[in-house]
């Protein structure tokens, strides 16, 4: 290809490295070599030969007149590989091995036996958690006691021990507090507790199925403009619910400004942008009988108030206004003409 385009070895060596192909080791020719009279395939010469690929080793193989020769060496690894299998068939028949797996089979079912009593003691309800933990960890462990990555039996069952010892206690441990009872990673813990029947503590597995009325609100928040959260707050849903909507994305774009209140505070030079959903609670803690400084405290984030008490009392003064426009978002964000509070509709 580089000769036909008319380059030169020394601009050869300079476009080679730019289109990162894989150079042979020098001594290429011996290894590739012994690979043919070994028998290898040519993916495994290749992979000798410095690690190129299966099509070159084939063509470096026609260029140097062995690919005969590889045919040849080849075929006799193959029936080679066929008589070891036969071969081991055949020894699977022999009395002496067969008494090795009768032996082998004999220590199974004595471990089954043993992990069948503890769990026996567990249902009577006069086990211990060191009994359950060994139990559930041994089923675990044995089948997979060949693999290279496994770990010790005593990492799963110490694993195991502070798991139920939290359930007695009724306390909560995380997957990350679970992993330094055994040792074992906390993405391990989580496979770990799925294959044996345990749960996270911190999860939730009831599965709620968003109703057909919520999601028609949702594409019609979307059409409305109102950013995901607020449609989550009004529709009592989590966050994600809405963000990953198809509904809502379709008729969404993030980078479209939202539906929302201008307020200005102390500083009327600074205006800021506030959701419907804080504009609604406010509305709602000022008609419940909350004074101006229990609705700042209301918003608060930890050390941070969201809002400052000239905010709220814009937003009071602003009442009329605002509340006839947010009402009037509502009553079509929920389908609802009769709709008169600013406030999230119960039992939608």
């Amino acid at each position: 290809m580089f000769i036909n385009a008319g380059l030169f070895l020394r601009e050869m060596e300079c476009v080679v490295p730019k289109l990162k192909i894989r150079k042979m080791p020098a001594n290429a020719a011996q290894l590739i070599q012994r690979a043919i009279e070994q028998g290898y395939s040519l993916k495994e010469i290749g992979k000798n030969a410095g690690g190129v690929s299966r099509q070159r080793i084939y063509e470096y193989l026609k260029h140097t007149g062995q690919h005969e020769l590889w045919k040849e060496q080849r075929s006799k690894a193959v029936h080679t590989v066929s008589l070891v299998t036969a071969a081991d068939s055949a020894l699977q028949q022999d009395p002496l091995i067969t008494g090795h797996y009768s032996f082998v089979t004999l220590l199974s079912n004595r471990l089954e036996q043993t992990v069948g009593d503890l769990e026996q003691k567990v249902m009577d309800g006069v086990g211990s958690v060191t009994d359950i933990a060994c139990a559930k960890a041994v089923r675990y462990w044995f089948p997979r006691r060949r693999a290279p990555l496994l770990k010790p039996l005593e990492v799963y069952v110490k694993t195991l021990e502070g798991y139920y010892i939290g359930i007695e206690r009724n306390e909560k441990y995380s997957v990350m507090q679970l992993s330094e009872f055994g040792g074992l990673s906390f993405p391990h813990v989580g496979i770990f507790l799925k294959r044996v029947g345990g749960r996270p503590m911190y999860r939730s597995f009831t599965r709620k199925a968003t109703s057909m009325d919520k999601k028609k609100a949702i594409y019609r928040g979307g059409e409305l403009k109102m950013c995901h959260q607020d449609i989550a707050y009004f529709l009592n849903l989590p966050s994600y619910v809405v963000r990953t909507n198809p509904g809502y994305k379709a008729v969404c774009v993030s980078k479209v400004e939202q539906l929302s209140y201008s307020c200005v505070g102390s500083n009327p030079t600074i205006i800021r942008r506030v959701p419907l959903r804080d504009v609604s609670q406010m509305y709602e803690a000022y008609d419940a009988g909350f004074s101006v400084a229990e609705t700042v405290e209301f918003f608060r984030e930890g050390k941070r108030c969201l809002y400052t008490k000239p905010q709220v009392r814009f937003f009071r003064r602003k009442r009329k206004k605002i509340e006839k426009s947010l009402v009037g978002v509502l009553r079509l964000f929920y389908n609802d003409p009769e709709l008169e509070k600013p406030y999230r509709k119960n039992g939608f």
